[in-house]
């Protein structure tokens, strides 16, 4: 039975479509795209810069055909390419951009004919160096330093840098350089100021600097002290007058002896402090007399002194005008220890402590009762200027503490005076110590 023709026909034709060399091959996932452009790095980020800078991005054609490069621009005021960048790549060719940066954040834009990414876009992150950081933690500002070694500390940071390898420097306003040893790896740092340092207001600044030389400072205000001691003001060698002298076998001053009528004086007239800020401590002794007449811790103010004796009497060495007294009255400020009653002058009968400005006995500032100091031992006497206050203490006590209108701003010397009447006493000084400050 032969087949009917439409089968025979369906037959030939499914012979000829499985037929002849056909073969199927997969895709190859490792052919290049035709136009294929790499670009390397995909994000800038610079830090710490310490100025303009420059950054390269490669440009790379990993394709099989050319690459048309239309437009090449950057974002953000802090950044710039270069304008001659290529137009085309071929094959394999690589190309460099130099991108100029100021700090600050950005976009690099590449238009091409790139099949998969006709724009590419780097993100640009710019940052300039900062100055170090630092604090000073000691001392505080507007302290009064002491006149011990003090401690400056500080602790110092960079964005960038080791702290133990910033450059460091304190400054002195007064005294320069004082040291430049580095910190620690913790930043910490720590320099002794050896004392004796030069008295007065010191600007203390700590420079900081790192690899780029940006500076950073820190700065405080501070006040030195100054004290000369007895042996620095070298009391044996002071300027004497009248019956004051240096007692050579005991060390210490004598202003007057158990003669009737006498009157000495002693002042530091080879150095000035200045009379508004001052801390003064000594001993002083009087008494084996009668009783008679008293003595003075006086700051005489050297631009108007013309002599270093006052009055004798109720002058005690360093008063004048007035009927009691036939001396010229010194300039400057006096706390006195007056051990007798001069009537019609004299604010009181008791014996008294008084302060009296420019010498003027009969006008006192002010005045306290004394307790005895004759013949009862060697007494410790404070007297603290803080113009307009004025302190005293003897023995620890205090017995005055006023404020007072006068003239305190002058540069004069340090210096005692004492005197006797018909009735005497001994009038010694011992262990002297000056604390001036000129600090307010």
């Amino acid at each position: 039975m032969k087949p009917s023709p439409i089968f025979a026909l369906a037959l030939l034709a499914l012979t000829t479509s499985c037929s002849g060399d056909y073969t199927f091959t997969p895709p190859d996932e490792n052919v290049l795209p035709l136009v294929d452009l790499d670009v390397t790095p995909r994000t800038i980020s610079r830090e710490g810069a310490c100025g303009a800078f420059v950054e390269e991005v490669t440009l790379e054609n990993v394709g099989t055909r050319t690459v048309t490069l239309s437009s090449i621009t950057t974002t953000g005021e802090s950044w710039n390419v270069q304008p001659d960048w290529p137009q085309q790549l071929e094959p394999g060719e690589v190309a460099v951009l130099q991108l100029t940066g100021v700090g600050g954040d950005g976009t690099l834009l590449i238009e091409s004919d790139d099949t998969a990414e006709p724009s590419i876009e780097v993100p640009l992150v710019g940052v300039l160096n900062t100055a170090p950081s630092v604090v000073i933690l000691d001392p505080d500002p507007d302290s009064i330093l002491e006149l011990d070694d003090v401690a400056l500390v500080a602790k110092i940071s960079d964005d960038v840098d080791a702290p133990d390898d910033l450059q460091v420097a304190w400054r002195s306003s007064i005294d320069g350089l004082l040291d430049n040893t580095s910190a620690n790896g913790d930043g910490d740092l720590t320099y002794l100021w050896a004392a004796p340092r030069t008295p007065g207001d010191h600007v203390l600044t700590l420079d900081v600097s790192d690899g780029c030389d940006s500076v950073g400072q820190a700065s405080v205000n501070i006040c030195q002290e100054k004290t000369v001691a007895s042996d620095a003001l070298e009391i044996k060698d002071w300027t004497f007058a009248g019956a004051a002298q240096w007692d050579t076998k005991n060390d210490w001053l004598e202003l007057t002896g158990l003669t009737p009528n006498q009157v000495g004086s002693a002042f530091a007239t080879q150095e000035t402090v200045y009379g508004g800020e001052l801390d003064i401590e000594f001993l002083f002794y009087v008494g084996d007399g009668t009783g008679a007449d008293g003595f003075s811790l006086t700051m005489l103010d050297a631009s108007r002194s013309t002599a270093t004796l006052g009055g004798t009497g109720c002058g005690m060495g360093y008063g004048g005008d007035s009927a009691c007294t036939d001396g010229p009255a010194l300039p400057g400020w006096t706390v006195e220890i007056d051990t007798y009653y001069n009537e019609g002058h004299d604010p009181t009968e008791e014996d008294h402590i008084a302060f009296v400005l420019d010498g003027q006995v009969d006008n006192p500032e002010a005045w306290v009762a004394a307790p005895e100091l004759e013949d009862t031992g060697w007494h410790f006497m404070r007297v603290v200027v803080e113009a307009p206050n004025v302190q005293v203490y003897i023995d620890g006590t205090e017995y005055l503490d006023i404020y007072v209108a006068g003239n305190f701003a002058f540069d004069g010397w340090v210096g005692f005076t004492a005197g006797t009447g018909d009735i005497t006493n001994k009038h010694l000084i011992y262990d002297l110590t000056v604390t001036e400050s000129r600090c307010e």
